[in-house]
């Protein structure tokens, strides 16, 4: 999965990330916009571009497939099986699901959504949020594409999704943005739950004022949730009492990431922070340039940037090693580590009356 786990904790245990330098290793360019994280699997990587699936060897770049699904699934990052690809496509409010083989992808089934998020793979079941005219609400799938239940989401008030779901210890983890359908002055918070893997049953709410577009990550017996405001906040996973809250005082725009009992995130300014996940205490912060994305980890490294890409000491929060693409204005979007390398969905516009090119690249150390 993108966030390498279903809880969305962003940490590879495997993985080793360069560590004194970093060069393009290739570049393998796409069609369309590429804005999720790929997925890498043992020798193959998957990403979403445009209306297109690609499946690219991970060793050269060489093409395995193109799929067309004629829905935008640059936006959603896949998730992988042993025999199946899960991903969503959108068009304009509507969107589908599909399942295709990982072999030649070819379309095993596609079901109709509201407006989906990314889906989480859990135990054979896929899960997928999704906002329809109605509001949000989650859908529970065999891998035969058979619904197994669905269950809306804060239905008692306005509300969107713009994140995609956590899964851990056989509980679903989701926030969404409400408002009330009656209050006239519209104030928005955000309602975090906690459902039954099962049934789909919600076993609690936790609610504060403002708004997110990032997704939960849970560890530890926590469950962390940041938003627009700048704070993040600590949740126990068993009941949804509030442990604590730290207030970066800038929107967080980047999901929270965890690793040996440590939280990362940062916000829309470049700050980037280490939270101790059972204090809330600051460990470190640093100054990047722009931290939209979401960090992905390894025991010694914390990769994240949008723009410039950062490889920074997870210990201490010193730079390791940027690279940058050279051009007018240049998009990345959330870093995948796989053994030793680095990939990441890449937009660059040489000038400002150009159009962007985009592409998939891996970053390896310097021989």
């Amino acid at each position: 999965m993108a966030r390498y786990d279903a809880a969305n904790t962003g940490y590879n245990p495997t993985a080793s990330a360069p560590s004194t330098g970093i060069v393009k290793d290739w570049m393998f360019p796409v069609e369309g916009n590429t804005h999720a994280a790929p997925v890498v699997g043992e020798n193959t990587v998957y990403a979403g571009a445009g209306e297109a699936l690609y499946a690219i060897e991970k060793k050269n770049s060489h093409q395995h497939w193109k799929r067309e699904l004629g829905y935008h699934v640059g936006v959603f990052s896949p998730v992988i099986t042993q025999d199946l690809i899960f991903v969503a496509g959108r068009h304009e409010e509507k969107g589908k699901l599909f399942a295709l083989d990982r072999e030649f992808g070819e379309i095993q089934w596609s079901i109709s959504t509201g407006k989906p998020e990314s889906p989480i793979v859990w135990d054979r079941t896929v899960y997928l949020a999704e906002t329809t005219t109605n509001g949000s609400q989650i859908r529970a799938f065999s891998f035969d594409g058979s619904q197994k239940w669905q269950t809306s989401v804060a239905e008692e008030y306005r509300n969107s999704l713009s994140s995609h779901l956590a899964v851990s210890s056989g509980n679903i983890f989701v926030s969404v943005t409400c408002e009330s359908r009656e209050n006239a002055d519209n104030s928005k918070f955000v309602r975090t739950s906690k459902f039954d893997i099962e049934t789909g049953q919600e076993q609690w709410v936790s609610q504060t004022k403002g708004q997110t577009s990032t997704s939960p990550a849970v560890a530890s017996g926590q469950v962390f949730v940041a938003d627009q405001t700048g704070l993040l906040r600590s949740l126990d996973e068993e009941t949804g009492e509030e442990q604590w809250r730290f207030d970066t005082g800038y929107s967080i725009q980047s999901s929270p990431a965890i690793a040996h009992d440590v939280v990362y995130t940062g916000t829309y300014t470049g700050e980037f922070y280490a939270i101790d996940c059972k204090t809330g205490d600051e460990l470190w912060r640093t100054s990047i340039d722009v931290a939209y994305t979401d960090a992905a980890i390894t025991d010694e490294t914390v990769v994240v940037g949008d723009g410039p890409i950062y490889g920074l000491s997870a210990i201490d929060g010193t730079t390791k090693w940027v690279h940058d693409e050279t051009g007018f204005s240049t998009t990345n979007y959330s870093p995948v580590l796989s053994d030793d390398a680095v990939f990441v969905g890449l937009c660059v516009k040489a000038d400002p009356e150009d159009m962007y090119d985009n592409s998939i690249i891996k970053l390896i150390e310097p021989a």
